[in-house]
This record gives C-alpha cells, structure tokens and sequence, in this order.
C-alpha cells in the first residue's frame, strides 16, 4: 500500500515574513545541520515592494493566482534581470541573496515558492496539466501541489486521489503517479551531487 501524504491548506503553518508585510504558509521544510536545505511556501501579495534577502537559497517562484507581476532582480555586481510572470504557472528562477524588487501588474497575486539550498541541492520546478503522461515514476522524491482541483491515479489505477485545490502531496518513493484532471506544480528536489564533496 502506499504512504503517501496529502496536506490541505487549512494544515498548513502560518509564518510571519521579514519585512512585516503579510504571512507565509509554509507547506514544507527540511534542515540540518547547515540550516535550511529547502522550504516550500504559498504567499499572498497585495502590494508591490522589495523581496527579503535569502541569501545562499535558490528561489523558483510560481504565479498560481493573480493578474501578474514583474521581478525585478540585482544581482551584488550591479548586473540587472528581470522575469514576468504573467499566467498561472509561470515559473521564475532566481538567487535568493539578490536585491529583487515586485510589482504588481493588477492587483494581488498568489505564489508558490520553492527555495532550495545553493550549495549542495537542486530543484526541479515544472508546470504539469491533466494528460495521461507519468506525473514522477517511482524511486524519486517528489511533490505536487494543486493549482485545480486535481485527479490523481497511484501505480496504474491502484489507487485513486483527488485533490481539493491548494493542497499539497508527498509522493511516496515506491509508487508511480499519473495526473488526470486539473493542473498544478510538480516539485522534485535532490542532492547536487556535481556541488555536494
């Protein structure tokens, strides 16, 4: 049988950002003895404004609600980027010690936010729809969170999960996944092994 978990919005743990200006529920997080090796997040945002400083974690944020926004992002050698995340499910990448700045394109967004050690661990960020692809075969560690109301079938119809809309599974290691109905983020994150000594 398998073990994997599923977590409803309303399970979630409320956080306080740094700036002050609003609360994080955080889905997810694992540390160690070096601090934090990933966090995953959802966040609403009303205003726009300055991001915290995350220096040493990579960040992928997802637009899952909203009319859009624009990253603004400056790096410490002064060289200047930028992202805009204009539909559901789109994904920027970027360096959490970086002066990033949002702004709203028209009114409040929501985002799902995926910050993973620099160092030694990555992360895989992708949009996935309803189709009858696999959505993570089995032996890896991965997650998925429902931007819609998500159907959801365990090692070829063995068992079937429907997800409400914003909550969030584990997957369990041993079994494979299929996405049928709906549509969301699916998150694989590893050890870098090309960064880990």
């Amino acid at each position: 049988m398998t073990q994997e978990t599923l977590i409803t919005q309303a399970q979630f743990r409320r956080m306080p950002w740094k700036n002050g200006k609003g609360e994080t529920l955080e889905l997810l997080k694992l540390e160690d003895d070096k601090g934090v090796k990933f966090r995953i997040s959802q966040a609403a945002v009303s205003e726009s404004g300055v991001f915290s400083d995350f220096s040493g974690l990579e960040r992928h944020l997802v637009l899952i609600a909203g009319k859009g926004m624009r990253l603004v992002h400056q790096s410490e050698q002064g060289h200047v980027t930028h992202d805009d995340l204009l539909h559901e499910l789109d994904i920027a990448t970027f360096y959490g010690g970086d002066m990033t700045t949002s702004e709203l394109l028209d009114g409040a967004i929501e985002d799902l936010n995926i910050m993973v050690r620099r160092d030694d661990t990555k992360a895989l960020v992708q949009a996935v729809y309803a189709s009858s692809d696999v959505l993570n075969q089995a032996g890896q560690q991965a997650y998925y969170y429902a931007n819609q109301v998500s159907n959801i079938s365990v090692d070829q119809g063995a068992k079937e999960l429907i997800m409400p809309k914003d909550s969030f599974l584990i997957m369990d290691e041993k079994s494979d996944y299929q996405l049928h109905k709906g549509a969301g983020v699916f998150i694989k994150i590893s050890a870098d092994e090309r960064l880990v000594r």
